[in-house]
């Protein structure tokens, strides 16, 4: 183009369009005094970016590109010859545990097209402790920093981003607000019982690995040991709402009537049918909106049978604990024996991980975030945090493998003990929880 636009104006202007042209101006003499303007457009060309989120870059911190996928995109302004160019990330680098970097995101405007190199790669996890104190039990509240624990166990945000924790052994729900203060919930400190009631009234045999909220931002609990399902609204009074307490057993039919075995895992669905992993049945249970208890998944058994993907009556669940749901109502469900596996709306269970290395040994917690990540953990000899990506890539996050302990740090410097608990904010943050260190984590991007 600037070619073209030289030879123009060395035709109509003689040595003049010459000394223009070697200084590259903007303008050109001619007939009637006309101008001639150069340009040239920006565009970026992107690698290893995992789809889902989007990575927003931004041009002389002006225009702002999206780019959703791999491949090239350009900016839409059209920017003058010999004039500077600077892209950049637009905020922070996207969610979802990625890191970008930009390669010549600087220069100067050619008369064509400038092309930005941006390589993404898998992020590490930088890890710190945000309340309870390391091997330290108790169940001091107030500020997080000094507050205990005694084996926390499931967790999940509301919709104001307030955390709730299933604090195992004190028998109560835990919250952590937004100001990092940490209460009682729902339940009796150290008081085991079924009661339903309000604070300091409703009591919990031990509310274990499953826990959820609903679109009104109440909350549900496995109440594990009392082979239940309860329901704790905004003011903490708990009812229950499925299974017989104290009574272990197999039977469906309408809620309180029932039965389950050591239920743990719980989700929503956007029907708003409430799905259970029913541990000690290896089932996954269905409560629907019509108040109704039916077997959605898995064969019925009292003891461990190896893994077998299929239909509801030939699918067998090896050790299941807990399932997240998509945004198409299939279901994810961490397996100790063999990772994660995916049940669509027939109840039909397929595997979706394979047990690569060893990383996805006794995979207890399943936590998905907005853009498709799904990220597990587990216990025994399970010391660290594994991504899947949309794609099926996989990377982990943070930990070694067979060291176990505790310490906070980025990457495999960090370490964990027996991870109980896990979920992801509305910024794509990841938070554990650990029954032996009876910490509370919070896990963000790290450069790789």
């Amino acid at each position: 183009m600037l070619a073209m636009c030289s030879r123009q104006i060395l035709r109509k202007c003689g040595s003049l369009g010459l000394a223009l042209v070697s200084l590259l101006s903007l303008t050109a003499c001619g007939s009637g005094g006309g101008e001639l303007a150069y340009s040239g457009t920006v565009a970026a060309e992107v690698n290893g970016f995992e789809s889902g989120p989007t990575l927003d870059l931004r041009l002389n911190g002006n225009e702002t590109l999206n780019v959703t996928s791999n491949g090239k995109s350009a900016f839409k302004s059209s920017l003058p010859v010999a004039s500077g160019y600077s892209v950049s990330l637009k905020d922070k680098q996207p969610p979802g545990f990625q890191w970008c970097v930009i390669n010549n995101g600087t220069g100067t405007v050619k008369d064509s097209e400038n092309i930005v190199a941006v390589n993404c790669t898998a992020s590490s996890g930088d890890v710190t402790t945000i309340a309870g104190i390391a091997g330290v039990t108790g169940s001091n509240n107030g500020p997080a920093a000094s507050a205990t624990f005694d084996s926390p166990r499931g967790m999940v945000f509301d919709s104001n981003g307030n955390l709730y924790i299933a604090d195992s052994d004190n028998k109560v729900i835990r919250k952590i607000d937004t100001d990092g203060n940490v209460s009682v919930f729902a339940g009796q400190q150290g008081v085991s019982g079924s009661d339903d009631g309000p604070l300091g009234t409703g009591k919990f045999g031990g509310p274990h690995y499953g826990i959820t909220v609903d679109k009104d931002d109440n909350l549900y609990v496995t109440d594990t040991l009392n082979h239940t399902i309860r329901k704790i609204d905004s003011n903490g009074t708990i009812t229950t709402i499925a299974g017989r307490s104290g009574v272990r057993g197999f039977a469906d039919g309408a809620a309180l009537s029932a039965t389950f075995s050591n239920p743990q895992g719980l989700a929503f669905d956007s029907l708003g049918n409430l799905f259970v992993v029913d541990s000690g049945n290896y089932l996954i249970r269905k409560i629907g909106t019509n108040g109704q208890v039916t077997t959605f998944a898995g064969t019925q058994a009292t003891s461990y049978t190896p893994p077998l993907d299929g239909p509801l009556g030939v699918a067998r669940l090896g050790i299941p604990y807990t399932l997240v749901i998509d945004n198409n109502d299939m279901l994810y469900l961490s397996d100790r024996s063999t990772g994660i596996r995916k049940i669509d709306k027939e109840g039909n269970v397929s595997s979706y991980t394979s047990n690569v290395s060893g990383i996805f040994d006794n995979a207890t917690v399943v936590a998905r975030d907005l853009w498709g990540n799904f990220y597990t953990a587990g216990i025994l000899g399970s010391s660290i945090i594994v991504k899947v990506a949309p794609s099926g890539a996989t990377s982990i996050l943070a930990g070694e493998q067979g060291s176990i302990g505790y310490a906070d740090g980025k990457g495999a410097l960090a370490k964990f003990s027996t991870i109980t608990g896990m979920t992801v904010d509305k910024f794509g943050n990841l938070y554990t929880a650990e029954a032996f260190n009876h910490t509370i984590r919070k896990i963000v991007p790290a450069s790789p």
